[in-house]
């Protein structure tokens, strides 16, 4: 059984490649898991563009965790998901849109972004204080491949 670290390590080069797959740049895991984010104000989140010309317009966060069900997310009881959202809102710079991608053990990935970057492929809402758009992760990505205001953008 893998521990938290090397299983939260491995999602996120899981979601490394598949952005670069979609983007046709470069991903990595941020240096020390978003750690380096507080060091350095260029670098947020867990992932992070490896081309200084792409204009990379989002701040990923990655969870891998136990512990949580989807249904929860319309009852009181997602204590879980608005810890992560925080966190996200906490790391996100001036600019950019935050998503967050999470899954657990045979569970389907999922992402979950802000209302202001919403897509008409299928995907739940959450009212509430933030009203957020969660979709299966690669239904999501597919969106993102044919943005072009997304996907074509240079410094």
């Amino acid at each position: 059984m893998k521990n938290g670290k090397a299983k939260g390590s491995g999602f996120e080069r899981l979601v490394a490649k598949a952005f670069s797959d979609v983007f046709g740049v470069e991903f990595r895991r941020t240096p020390m898991s978003g750690g380096w984010s507080h060091d350095n104000p260029q670098v947020a989140g867990d992932l992070v563009c490896m081309d200084p010309t792409f204009d990379f317009p989002f701040c990923i966060e990655c969870k891998n965790s136990e512990g949580w069900k989807l249904e929860s997310l319309f009852t009181d009881n997602h204590k879980w998901f608005d810890d992560w959202w925080k966190q996200l809102i906490r790391e996100c710079p001036v600019g950019k849109a935050g998503i967050l991608v999470f899954t657990r053990n045979r569970a389907p990935v999922f992402a979950a972004a802000s209302d202001h970057m919403h897509y008409s492929c299928q995907r739940i809402i959450v009212p509430g204080a933030w009203w957020i758009y969660i979709y299966e992760f690669n239904l999501f990505m597919d969106c993102l491949r044919h943005d072009e205001s997304v996907v074509k953008r240079t410094i």
